[in-house]
């Protein structure tokens, strides 16, 4: 008996000259995992992963797993459609002192990531990202969310934070925020000053 192999979704996101694909889809192999890949001119510039642990055996199971995939292939394509600007410069200028691709060689910053309201992480390069760390800051990002709109305590537009041998810091950008990794000698002021102007200059 085969196994139930879940249906895939493909998107598009077009302009005056560029073209993005968005396409998510079920693999069983090597682990069972739900990947969307972001495509610009037909290379792929973002790859979004997450592992699959529950059974497919019954009808909810397969719903449940309909499910998911709609759903990140859905908080993917929102993200890109709202940072269409920031996915050309990341992608297509590599190189210039302007591309967002150099917030990783900022002094200070080793790792980048961006983290979406629904815990979607995209890096600045291509590399694994750990669950755990993805559920952390899903966690966070609800935390930040209530103090700004369900509390009158006051808001967060940046964050410190030690974990295990991690200094990590957070900033606001547009609708998502930005996750930086520091260095192990880096300074967190100056570094968060550096990233700071950055920002207000993209």
């Amino acid at each position: 008996m085969s196994r139930y192999q879940p249906p895939g979704r493909l998107s598009k996101v077009s302009g005056q000259d560029f073209l993005i694909q968005i396409q998510t889809e079920f693999a069983w192999h090597p682990n069972a995992r739900i990947t969307t890949s972001v495509v610009l001119d037909g290379v792929i510039i973002h790859k979004i992963q997450k592992e699959w642990k529950g059974p497919l055996e019954t009808d909810e199971d397969q719903e449940l797993v309909r499910k998911y995939i709609n759903r990140q292939h859905e908080e993917v394509e929102k993200i890109i459609r709202s940072n269409q600007e920031f996915i050309l410069n990341y992608s297509k200028t590599e190189g210039k002192d302007d591309d967002f691709e150099n917030i990783i060689s900022i002094e200070g910053v080793s790792r980048a990531f961006m983290l979406s309201s629904d815990g979607l992480m995209t890096p600045f390069r291509e590399e694994e990202i750990d669950v755990r760390m993805v559920q952390l800051f899903e966690r966070l990002f609800e935390l930040v969310e209530f103090l700004d709109h369900m509390t009158r305590w006051g808001s967060m537009h940046e964050a410190y934070l030690i974990l295990n041998e991690d200094r990590i810091m957070i900033f606001r950008y547009r609708e998502s925020f930005l996750i930086i990794f520091l260095e192990e000698d880096a300074s967190p002021g100056e570094t968060a000053k550096r990233v700071m102007t950055f920002l207000k200059a993209a």
